[in-house]
């Protein structure tokens, strides 16, 4: 019969394997590229607002209320980068 490895031995490799998957978890999650983001938002006061979200490349201002959503312009980024 084989003595059991010693604890320091074990929480190494334990750490080891714990440590891979965290890394191969972190490599999955930084290749896939969020397609919808909120670049910014302005609240108008009584739960209505203004916001810009862009979607593929694309940017959109929107504003919404208590009940709707309404697509205010759709614009290409480019065209508006480098503009106070």
């Amino acid at each position: 019969m084989t003595a059991p490895a010693p604890l320091s031995v074990r929480a190494a490799a334990l750490w080891s394997s714990v440590k891979n998957g965290v890394n191969a978890r972190l490599k999955a999650a930084a290749s896939r590229q969020k397609s919808l983001v909120l670049r910014e938002s302005l609240s108008l006061g009584e739960r209505r607002y203004v916001a810009i979200v862009e979607c593929d490349g694309r940017r959109y201002l929107v504003g919404g209320g208590r009940d709707s959503v309404q697509l205010i312009a759709d614009f290409d980024p480019r065209s508006v980068e480098g503009r106070p």
